[in-house]
């Protein structure tokens, strides 16, 4: 089923590829640390109206791609709490969202590309 883009990125329901998860970060990444190198020479107040208007929607974008990404792996969301141990929770996380593949038949999170893709509203 294709759900809306901002379905696709404000709800944490279904699942997501590999390949879509992928795309995603490329096109998060440098959106978030060309966020973060504008703020150089900024006073606070333009900083926290720009981290208000762009950095925290793509954080929790991002926050809900990684769960999907997860729930794609049969792991809870909560498995994110992982990246708080400094080097093997990171790099756990990295090989679950970009090497290993998800079961090709369902499982506790719904089926395959569940969450996958959008499509505008008809």
């Amino acid at each position: 089923m294709k759900r809306s883009w901002l379905e696709y990125l404000w709800t944490n329901h279904g699942r997501v590829s590999r390949k879509s998860f992928a795309a995603f970060q490329l096109v998060f990444l440098p959106l978030w640390f060309g966020a973060i190198s504008s703020f150089e020479g900024k006073p606070p107040v333009k900083m926290v109206a720009l981290a208000a208007l762009v950095l925290v929607p793509l954080f929790f974008a991002n926050i809900n791609i990684w769960v999907k990404r997860l729930h794609d792996r049969n792991y809870s969301g909560l498995a994110l709490l992982s990246s708080i141990i400094p080097v093997a929770g990171i790099l756990w996380l990295v090989i679950q969202g970009f090497v290993l593949r998800g079961p090709g038949s369902g499982n506790r999170f719904g089926a395959p590309g569940s969450g996958e893709g959008y499509a505008p509203n008809k």
